[in-house]
């Protein structure tokens, strides 16, 4: 109710009939009742309208071209394979990872990738037909066909890769049609940050592996993709192909053939060298698709006690998709962060971050074991990355002084922001007294300027490089590494420079 106005709605697809009873007294409504009834097997159907439907059916499926999509199941879905973007840290979406996974599948490039936007309608769970599939893709239109759009292929480099993921979350939360979701490839934002510096470069990772801006990678996605691509200043588009696969067709067969082996798809890394695209029934277990965190939004980590919250939120979302196998590692790693948010309520923020530093330990001993390899690690790159926001937040300064507790470990954290222009800050703790050296390297490892040299005491510091060298002259756009030594420890980092 906005003022005196109703505003219904009775969700989608006739799942639900809406019911508003006004109570008036002569033309004044006095008050009013509303109510959603179910549109499901008790309701009888409706004789004429089944058989208009029946008949616009079957003069689809009698074109070659289409087949059985409304009559013939070629897969179940296990669970609901959702079309909306995750809500939390995790971003990505069982749809998007679905159809992505499909892609890369099919034609075994570095990477697939899959707009939001394309993203059309969630796969419910029950019996999976052609047509669910035309729903949840955009269709388009092939003349020879009567598809949709087809895959393309192309060669780009590191850096594009990061240009095109700083387009894909520029609006968010405004606009999500760009944002990308990703098969082999995953990555962090802070949807917080100003647009155009939100991408977390340490994050980007493909095949588990960190990017290298300067390698080359083979990239698949839609065709209709590529032209907004080509419009990214400095997105490089090298020995691009058109494929004669369509989205239709490689997402159906994906299904079609998790479901005739019993594959988790989530979980399914192995491409068949064979495979008939013939419809058949499927014999095995249903397909199952989960959020995985594929992509992350640091947002929540403003606020540090969010974060823990928002940890926990995601520990949740990895016991249900099965990359946490066991519930009493989901409680005792749930335990280990409530207590970091009990200290952080009572302002005990070094004993906090003792405490994160015992959850980390816990992940790391059941890495590949209870928890899955890929999801321990973004499990502890959570942890860090809530670690930094304690050591930068307020919360933090009101430790300083006589005050200040001594940091238990040696940690090195990524530097705010990044990308950076025209100035950065680089956060570090020393639990006791060292001779400390913080240096800035360029990515062929020459050194570029030392922003620290000295003997220190222990405790927490903060120094900024304005992306000036030794001279005093601005340094290139790219990517630098700065490396801190206290003692014998070393910690390196990854952090971007743009003009």
């Amino acid at each position: 109710q906005i003022g005196n106005t109703l505003l219904l709605q009775a969700g989608e697809f006739g799942r639900y009939l809406g019911k508003l009873t006004l109570y008036l007294n002569d033309k004044d409504i006095q008050s009013w009742e509303y109510e959603l009834q179910s549109v499901d097997s008790s309701i009888p159907e409706e004789p004429t309208l089944v058989y208009m439907i029946a008949g616009l059916a079957s003069e689809v499926e009698a074109n070659p071209w289409f087949g059985p999509v409304y009559t013939e199941v070629i897969a179940q879905a296990g669970n609901e394979i959702k079309k909306p973007l995750g809500e939390g840290l995790f971003k990505d979406t069982p749809l998007g990872n679905l159809v992505s996974d499909a892609f890369r599948d099919k034609i075994e490039t570095d990477i697939a990738f899959y707009p939001q936007g394309f993203c059309s309608q969630t796969i419910y769970p029950g019996p999976v037909k052609g047509a669910d599939i035309f729903q949840a893709i955009p269709y388009g239109f092939d003349p020879a066909t009567g598809l949709g759009f087809k895959l393309a292929t192309f060669e780009t480099d590191g850096m594009s890769i990061i240009y095109g993921l700083e387009f894909a979350v520029y609006n968010l939360p405004y606009m999500e049609d760009f944002f990308l979701h990703s098969s082999n490839f995953s990555y962090a934002y802070n949807s917080s940050d100003p647009p155009g510096s939100r991408i977390d470069y340490s994050s980007i990772s493909v095949n588990d592996q960190p990017l290298d801006p300067f390698a080359s990678y083979s990239v698949t996605v839609p065709d209709g993709v590529v032209p907004f691509l080509s419009q990214i200043p400095d997105f490089q588009i090298n020995n691009l192909v058109v494929t004669e696969y369509y989205m239709y067709t490689v997402v159906r067969d994906f299904m079609i053939l998790a479901s005739e082996q019993g594959l988790l798809l989530q979980a399914c890394k192995q491409s068949p060298s064979t495979f008939s695209a013939e419809y058949s029934v499927p014999t095995s277990s249903p397909v199952y698709y989960f959020t995985e965190g594929r992509v992350i939004d640091l947002a929540l980590f403003s606020d540090p006690e969010e974060g823990v919250v928002a940890i926990i939120e995601a520990i949740d979302q990895c016991f249900e998709n099965g990359s946490i196998d066991n519930p009493g590692i989901t409680k005792s790693l749930k335990s280990k962060l409530n207590a970091v948010y009990s200290l952080l309520q009572k302002g005990e923020y070094n004993q906090a971050l003792a405490t994160l530093k015992a959850f980390k330990k816990h992940v790391n001993a059941q890495s590949g074991k209870h928890i899955s390899s890929e999801t321990a690690a973004k499990l502890i790159y959570l942890a860090d990355k809530l670690g930094e926001n304690i050591w930068n937040s307020p919360i933090m300064a009101r430790t300083t002084g006589a005050n200040q507790q001594i940091p238990e470990d040696f940690q090195l954290f990524q530097n705010y922001p990044n990308p950076f222009n025209p100035q950065t800050e680089m956060a570090y703790s020393i639990p006791e007294d060292s001779y400390v050296e913080l240096t800035i390297y360029n990515i062929m490892g020459q050194k570029v300027k030392v922003l620290v040299d000295g003997y220190q005491s222990s405790g927490a510091r903060k120094v900024t490089w304005d992306g000036r060298d030794e001279k005093g002259e601005r340094v290139a756009s790219g990517i630098y590494l700065y490396r801190l030594q206290a003692g014998e420890v070393i910690q390196t980092r990854k952090m971007s420079f743009l003009k």
